[in-house]
């Protein structure tokens, strides 16, 4: 039987481990998904992005790039299926404006006493003075309109015209098309790109599969990124598979921005990534152990 002295050294050292392992992530490194909503304005609304950006955390946003250079801080998906199907790429600002982000489905029929707050999607150049001093914002490139060598251009054109004291160092870029990261890389060198995993496959051998992590490694060297975005899926990514990205040298996200669930706060204190998502950041800081 163990002496009680040394058993309660042992628990006390285990206690302090573990308030190690759990210690907070810094609130600009917990990123709001989407935009942090208020009242009747929804993810992607410019209260939402505000609220994100001024309250001091990060925030991962999905974006559409539009044929004519601007970027919406909305998934192309998203604006898809409001508009009922169609290419949201090669919408102008007057249609753009016409969307509203309170009418999710497309087909949804108000009635006259029915006031649903309008909420159009939102350019990058209305946020984009509240960047450099916001938590660490990661724009995801929802959609490739046109060859990735093209894109690259336009998203370095739109931030010159955007960030006029030069592309912030909080900003970095995430990107599913390896291509487009490397053709990035090319014409902002010291952007920071982030390759968008969701650890899901199929074909016609194996069926559904799910990703392992040295897949996940190979892929993301090749595209010469900085980091890994990669969807949360409770029972495949753990501790060891955000550690085994981690130690190929890479940051990672834990949660991917438009796509699968959010990590919960025991999953992200025993994974310890740099950054995690959250619907609602202050929540996760406070779980965490953040005052």
């Amino acid at each position: 039987m163990k002496n009680p002295a040394s058993l309660a050294l042992a628990l006390s050292l285990a206690f302090a481990a573990a308030v190690a392992q759990s210690a907070p992530l810094a609130k600009g490194n917990i990123l709001a998904a989407n935009g942090i909503p208020k009242g009747e304005a929804p993810v992607c609304s410019l209260p939402a992005l505000k609220a994100a950006l001024n309250g001091g955390w990060g925030l991962a946003s999905n974006v559409t790039l539009t044929k004519d250079g601007r970027m919406y801080l909305v998934a192309a998906g998203t604006v898809s299926r409001i508009l009922k199907g169609g290419d949201a790429s090669k919408l102008t600002p007057e249609e753009m404006r016409g969307v509203n982000l309170n009418q999710r489905e497309g087909d949804l029929d108000f009635g006259d006493d029915e006031v649903v707050d309008y909420h159009s999607p939102v350019e990058l150049e209305k946020v984009a003075p509240l960047i450099p001093k916001a938590g660490t914002v990661f724009l995801h490139l929802s959609n490739v309109p046109g060859s990735t060598e093209a894109v690259a251009v336009m998203v370095r054109k739109r931030f010159s015209e955007v960030f006029k004291e030069g592309t912030p160092t909080n900003l970095v870029v995430v990107s599913n098309r390896g291509n487009l990261l490397i053709d990035l890389g090319r014409e902002m060198p010291g952007l920071k790109r982030f390759h968008y995993v969701v650890p899901r496959g199929h074909n016609k051998v194996k069926g559904d599969f799910l990703v392992e992590a040295p897949s996940v490694i190979y892929a993301a060297q090749g595209y010469k990124a900085d980091g890994i975005m990669v969807e949360y899926i409770a029972g495949h990514i753990t501790p060891a598979y955000v550690d085994k990205l981690k130690k190929a040298g890479f940051e990672v996200v834990l949660g991917a921005v438009g796509c699968g669930a959010m990590p919960s706060a025991d999953a992200v204190a025993a994974s310890a990534p740099e950054y995690a998502l959250a619907k609602d950041p202050a929540a996760l800081y406070k779980a965490l152990g953040g005052k």
